[in-house]
This record gives structure tokens, C-alpha cells and sequence, in this order.
């Protein structure tokens, strides 16, 4: 069988400049599979002793907008966000406020049962918790070596 192991701070640092690199030439007409950009929302991972705890901050969105997956050791959130009512007179000197698809995607630092994940949605934040999945002890067996 095979087991993961946490990723490792450079891991880490590699997906975070995958996800900007992807965010940089999505918009690129001349790349291949042009699209608008999507929108990736901020997360905490919190891993604890018996579960892992995956809070992602998406303001203005209603339960059915959202598409969550576990699959292959990564958490993936996805949703469309709608853009806020613009008034009609106005003249913005400042806009923020987006709306359009986004997705989000965390390595889980661990194995889960996602069949029993509790998912809730309040005041701007989705929590999603993940029972983790209880293994046994690895063992370690010191084993002599002789000499030829």
C-alpha cells in the first residue's frame, strides 16, 4: 500500500508558485487553453488528532454554489461567485469586489475518510472537516548488520 507523507515546506512553496505561474498565463490569449482567470480564494489547513480542518474564505455565496472534492490526497473547492448589484448612476474610483468562477486546491497533510467529511458555511467561510483516517503505528525494527 502506498502511504503519504506530509509535503515538505519546499513542496509547499512549489504549489504556491504553480498556482501564481497559472494565475499569471491563464489570462494569456496566446497560450493554449485560454480562459478568464479564475479566482483562488484563501485557506487555512488545520490538522488536529483526530481530523483536518480545511477553512476556506468565500464571502456572498449560498450552499448550492459550491462543488467540493476530495480526491488523490487534495481537497478542491470550486463555485462561481456572483458579481455584487452595481448601481446603475455610479462612477467607481475604487472596485474590489469580483464575482466569476473560482477554485481552490489543498493538499491534505494525511489520509481522510471523505465520506464522513461535515462541510458548513457561515459568515463568510466555508469549514470543512475531515475525519482522519486512524493507522497503526509504523514500526521500526533495528535490524543487525553483519560483516562479510
Amino acid at each position: 500500500m502506498f502511504r503519504r507523507r506530509p509535503p515538505t515546506e519546499i513542496e509547499h512553496l512549489h504549489d504556491h508558485i504553480e498556482r501564481i505561474w497559472g494565475r499569471l498565463t491563464q489570462g494569456i490569449p496566446s497560450q493554449p487553453g485560454f480562459c478568464a482567470p479564475a479566482l483562488e480564494p484563501p485557506a487555512d489547513v488545520v490538522l488536529t488528532d483526530d481530523q483536518i480542518i480545511v477553512r476556506v474564505e468565500i464571502a456572498g455565496l449560498r450552499g448550492s454554489e459550491l462543488d467540493v472534492e476530495v480526491a488523490e490526497g487534495r481537497l478542491t473547492v470550486r463555485g462561481t461567485k456572483q458579481e455584487p448589484p452595481r448601481p446603475p448612476d455610479g462612477r467607481y474610483t475604487q472596485m474590489e469586489i469580483v464575482g466569476g468562477a473560482f477554485e481552490r486546491s489543498v493538499e491534505l497533510p494525511g489520509e481522510v475518510n471523505a465520506e464522513a467529511a461535515m462541510v458548513e458555511y457561515a459568515n463568510g467561510y466555508l469549514e470543512i472537516h475531515l475525519p482522519r483516517v486512524n493507522r497503526p503505528a509504523e514500526r521500526h525494527v533495528k535490524v543487525p548488520v553483519r560483516r562479510a
